[in-house]
């Protein structure tokens, strides 16, 4: 699947086959830098101009991969890596395809009961078994854009089935009564609040329009 994409913002696949013994292997980019993760570990929370930077990105880069129908459903600040290109900082490469799937594939695979991903940014109809499609990725970027936004995730459960139960049943809260002390910008606050419908139907159809929402958002708050 990943030698399918070729996007400026994806880990590149250089090769793949098997060795004379028999070992497996594929060559990638080495990437120098910090996945998301950490960075916000260290640091919080995003600022909303570096924020807005970074999520264009992100939106550019899986929207590149769902025009060739590819589902990634492991969006996480985990697999977001902050990367130095030249004078570039922030240069975004999302990494981990590991569990991506052609959108063909979804419903064969959902038949067969197949639930995974990280709970904490899950859509509903993944923590449900239900088929999946390229609005699930919407909704799971949404996530890692409140995180990103706080500094805190907004749905946590005493384990893995709870925090499941609340991706289904329970609606996310505002960004601005998780973290009062900040100033987030009202149209980032929309922009997530609709990526994160719990009804496919309702949220983004396409990270395109996602995107050119973001670009503008500063441009009107």
């Amino acid at each position: 699947l990943l030698s399918r994409l070729n996007h400026p913002r994806i880990v590149n696949l250089h090769a793949y086959g098997t060795s004379a013994r028999g070992q497996p292997y594929f060559v990638m980019d080495f990437l120098r830098g910090e996945n998301l993760t950490d960075v916000l570990k260290a640091e919080d929370h995003l600022a909303p101009e570096r924020f807005q930077d970074i999520f264009v990105q992100v939106c550019a880069a899986i929207e590149h991969a769902h025009k060739h129908n590819a589902i990634h459903r492991d969006i996480k600040p985990g697999n977001i890596m902050l990367t130095r290109q030249g004078r570039t900082v922030d240069y975004v490469k999302i990494v981990d395809f590991g569990i991506a799937m052609i959108s063909e594939e979804a419903q064969r695979l959902t038949r067969m009961g197949e639930v995974w991903g990280s709970p904490i940014y899950m859509s509903p109809e993944q923590c449900m078994g239900a088929t999946v499609d390229l609005r699930s990725d919407i909704y799971s970027l949404g996530i890692v854009m409140f995180e990103s936004l706080t500094g805190r995730v907004p749905f946590l459960g005493r384990n893995y089935a709870d925090t499941m139960g609340k991706q289904i049943s329970e609606a996310p809260p505002n960004l601005s009564e998780v973290r009062p002390d900040l100033t987030i910008p009202a149209n980032f606050e929309k922009i997530i609040h609709k990526a994160m419908a719990k009804q496919p139907d309702d949220r983004y159809q396409t990270l395109t329009q996602m995107r050119k929402d973001l670009e503008a958002a500063l441009s009107y708050t």
